[in-house]
């Protein structure tokens, strides 16, 4: 089952899906999903954590040695599987299928994948991941879309959405979610915003200290990033 993937990444105690399918090209939303995915896994009772990489040469068998025997040390497991290019092949679709067809009870599976093409969905692997489970697809953030992920970002972080301070990110950040999510943190570091247990802010910055923090701190970067681009080039190293 197709699910958004702001929903996966949400902290929340509803039970986890035995199966669940990352994929997509926006590395940040991957990342952020599949450590909520992580800690809620925990939270459950998946204990035992069991990591693959799907790498030129890696043998699928593993998975499935891994995925029929019962854990020694923890009551259930969960299995990891990294696919960056988010292809199998022929070995890994099959194997794939098996294991979401007898995977036991005790066990839960978490694929993150790279970008997989319309073709690829239609495969019996993906298609067998998704009915077991959920999917869900780490989309690129379109440029028009930018400064409203901003503004979510910053209400997430206890910080003001307002008009500035978007524009000013938008302009420094625009289609970098990675660098813009670390600005985001240390405006709310510097400005003492941030949230408790609630998603009520614990304090709030005004829209003014918000944005000259901002201002300096975007400047600051700026120069540090010219002066040691200078530094580099003078020392040949570049």
């Amino acid at each position: 089952m197709r699910v958004d993937i702001q929903r996966l990444s949400a902290a929340d105690d509803k039970p986890i899906a035995p199966v669940c399918l990352l994929f997509g090209g926006e590395i940040l939303l991957l990342e952020e999903a599949c450590i909520e995915l992580r800690r809620k896994a925990q939270a459950q009772g998946y204990t035992e954590r069991v990591s693959f990489v799907a790498e030129p040469g890696f043998d699928w068998e593993e998975i499935l040695q891994t995925g029929s025997s019962m854990s020694l040390f923890a009551d259930k497991q969960l299995i990891e599987l990294r696919m960056p290019t988010g292809k199998p092949g022929q070995t890994g679709s099959r194997v794939l299928c098996e294991l979401v067809e007898n995977m036991p009870e005790d066990t839960m599976l978490l694929v993150i994948s790279g970008a997989v093409e319309k073709a690829g969905q239609n495969q019996k692997w993906f298609k067998a991941l998704d009915k077991a489970g959920v999917s869900a697809e780490a989309k690129e953030i379109k440029l028009n879309d930018f400064p409203g992920w901003i503004s979510n970002r910053l209400r997430s972080k206890g910080l003001l959405p307002d008009q500035q301070t978007i524009a000013l990110l938008t302009h420094y950040f625009e289609g970098n979610l990675l660098a813009a999510a670390q600005e985001i943190d240390l405006l709310a570091l510097n400005t003492g915003a941030g949230t408790g247990d609630s998603a009520e802010p614990v304090s709030k910055p005004d829209a003014k200290q918000q944005l000259a923090a901002l201002q300096a701190s975007v400047s600051d970067n700026s120069r540090f990033s010219v002066f040691s681009y200078l530094d580099a080039c003078l020392a040949g190293d570049w």
